[in-house]
């Protein structure tokens, strides 16, 4: 059933461009970068002291900085929607025609072609069209957020702030022919010719602009049917190693050491990861290797916590652990819990893939899709606070070591679709020899399997566990060979799967019995 959900899956991440199958032209994060992370490779260029170091644009009061964008992104354009957050460090009022300026284009021949601005002496929104202004009226602060949208559908043009409408006004319907386009100043001459005190003199963040008319006016950042939201290769640092620069923070005695992630036994550990990994998500795969020193099965509520997110009210808005106690994967989302069973070690690496669509989670572990499928609430994932390796108690944290990672982490990759995605082995010295997959045959087997490994090593355990998780006998413990004959006329017919271990070493495979 899984796979063909996995298949058929081509449900649309539930963003602005999304709910009228709408995508944007340009939509910039600026989470270190200027990158466009729509289809359409329409990446910025940061001129003088412009900078996303801080992970959005900040334009200073002066007349250099800017970020130039590819006209393409309004050529031609009749109906469209600008959305963007913005925050003004200081309200331009000195000097000829003051104004903060978020964007400005030009045609071959008019720099009024298109512009959107603020301007605090009338207190209005400021939209310029084909040569011909209209303001909308709005008091707005410096040193404060706010998220603007401007759309116009035929010739009305509606303002909103914050998602609520300001006003609308009929302005041109022609099309707009931009030559040149920016971010940050505003255009005296087709060329540029900038002014001081019509700079941004602020910050920009999720700035998109679509060719129509959206029907939420609220500013969300852009998140492409299936991107890599996170990436995190633990090798030496919490770097994202994806286009969105959604870096980690370690905290207390949290460390990144043999290029994995170390969580102690503590309730002090852990690792903040920015919320644009998963805010507003709906359908994601989320994939990584863990290893857990030991199971938590002592105190109040043990478990051994992967990720875990609160929206600011509930505690339990998203979060990924394994309880000892139900030998059991852990899920929780919307303040609504799970289990799926499976029976795992200490001491041993293994991959675990979940992944959610509309309502519907399920798992794999080491590429194999776990039976248990588990119905949620559904919408959008909504978050204040994301970490790695520990419980949230409370909407702050309020940690406990009973309920800590307590073990090791490699290669999080988060993912904004459901597309099938295929664990990395850990990249520690331990996994060197790893590199190659169980030999069995036959495969469906009657009542004899024999597996065959490259080398003779020293087998510590091999395991087999039912479709339903549950672990059956060790075959052989403590045996070093390169070829291993398993009896299997005590099993019933069915599906099972088949893992060997070697010291931290450890290969599976599924296998089919049949009579």
């Amino acid at each position: 059933m899984k796979k063909i959900l996995l298949i058929l899956n081509f449900c649309l991440v539930a963003t602005l461009a999304y709910n009228q199958n709408c995508e944007p032209t340009v939509a910039y994060n600026f989470n270190g970068n200027t990158i466009d992370v729509s289809a359409n490779d329409n990446d910025a260029v940061l001129f003088s002291g412009a900078s996303t170091v801080s992970n959005y644009l900040e334009i200073g009061y002066n007349d250099d900085d800017r970020a130039e964008i590819p006209a393409a992104a309004l050529y031609d354009v009749e109906d469209f929607t600008v959305t963007f957050e913005f925050y003004l460090n200081g309200l331009n009022l000195s000097g000829s025609a003051p104004t903060n300026t978020f964007i400005a284009g030009a045609s071959n021949t008019n720099e009024a072609e298109f512009a959107i601005s603020y301007q605090a002496d009338i207190e209005a929104v400021v939209v310029a069209l084909k040569g011909s202004g209209e303001i909308f009226p709005i008091s707005l602060s410096a040193e404060n957020w706010y998220c603007l949208t401007v759309t116009r559908e035929g010739n009305l043009v509606t303002v909103y702030i914050d998602g609520v409408e300001i006003s609308a006004t009929e302005m041109s319907a022609s099309n707009l022919y931009i030559e040149f386009l920016e971010i940050g100043q505003e255009l005296d001459c087709v060329t540029g010719c900038y002014a001081a005190n019509q700079s941004l003199n602020g910050r920009i963040e999720n700035f998109s602009i679509y060719p129509c008319v959206l029907d939420n006016s609220g500013c969300q950042p852009f998140i492409a049917a299936c991107d890599t939201t996170l990436f995190y290769k633990f090798d030496g640092n919490v770097l994202d190693d994806g286009v969105y620069a959604n870096h980690g923070t370690l905290n207390a005695g949290a460390a990144v050491d043999l290029n994995s992630l170390e969580i102690g036994y503590n309730d002090d550990d852990y690792v903040e990861v920015p919320i644009n990994a998963l805010d507003g998500i709906t359908d994601f795969a989320i994939s990584f290797n863990f290893y857990l020193d030991e199971l938590n099965e002592g105190g109040s509520s043990p478990t051994n916590t992967f990720i875990a997110g609160t929206d600011g009210i509930n505690m339990h808005e998203f979060a990924l652990s394994y309880e000892a106690s139900s030998n059991a994967f852990e899920i929780a989302i919307h303040e609504v819990g799970g289990i799926i069973p499976f029976t795992i070690s200490t001491k041993t690496w293994y991959c675990a893939t979940f992944y959610r669509s509309a309502d519907s989670v399920w798992m794999e572990l080491d590429g194999t899709i776990l039976p248990t499928s588990l119905t949620f609430p559904e919408g959008p994932l909504s978050l204040v606070f994301l970490e790695i390796g520990q419980e949230l108690d409370c909407p702050d944290g309020c940690f406990a070591e009973n309920q800590s990672l307590n073990g090791r982490m490699d290669n999080l990759l988060i993912q904004s679709c459901t597309d099938q995605l295929t664990c990395n082995e850990p990249s520690l010295s331990i996994n060197a020899s790893t590199n190659f997959t169980l030999e069995v045959y036959p495969n469906p087997a009657n009542t004899n399997l024999i597996i065959n490994l490259p080398v003779a090593i020293t087998i510590d355990e091999l395991l087999l566990y039912s479709i339903t998780g549950q672990q059956i006998h060790p075959s052989y413990t403590h045996t070093t060979a390169n070829q291993l004959n398993i009896d299997l006329s005590n099993l019933s017919s069915g599906l099972y799967f088949l893992q060997v271990k070697s010291g931290e070493m450890r290969w599976g495979v599924e296998i089919v019995v049949g009579r």
